[in-house]
């Protein structure tokens, strides 16, 4: 596969999870991670112990941190009042 393949593959990921995740009120940063792991094993044929590697703890722990923070600023109307 080349670069550009990845990267369309991967932003049309990004763009399916960002929808769903609207659509049905679910967490974004649960299913991008879902969806990593889905691309990573079936379209690029990676290892799942390679998969991990590439995801520092540190970053995953921010990332989970940050997505639940926003859930729950949205949930209990934080980020409609701070848009406001």
């Amino acid at each position: 596969m080349t670069g550009l393949t990845i990267c369309i593959i991967t932003v049309a990921a990004l763009a399916i999870c960002i929808i769903l995740g609207q659509k049905f009120n679910v967490n974004i940063g649960v299913l991008g991670l879902v969806a990593a792991s889905v691309l990573g094993i079936f379209i690029f044929h990676m290892r799942p112990s390679e998969i991990y590697t590439y995801w520092p703890i540190s970053v995953v722990l921010q990332m989970i941190i940050v997505t639940f923070f926003y859930g729950f600023a949205t949930v209990t109307g934080t980020a409609k009042y701070m848009a406001d």
